[in-house]
């Protein structure tokens, strides 16, 4: 049982990651994205 809840904070935990660099990565892309147009 307690190694079903580590299975599931460390899965909510990769997911956060990855929406966290997602959204770092957009955010710098369209940073890049606005400098060209500029």
């Amino acid at each position: 049982m307690i190694s079903d809840q580590l299975s599931v904070i460390s899965y909510q935990l990769s997911v956060h990651f990855l929406l966290f660099t997602d959204i770092t990565f957009w955010a710098h892309a369209m940073r890049l994205y606005h400098i060209k147009t500029d």
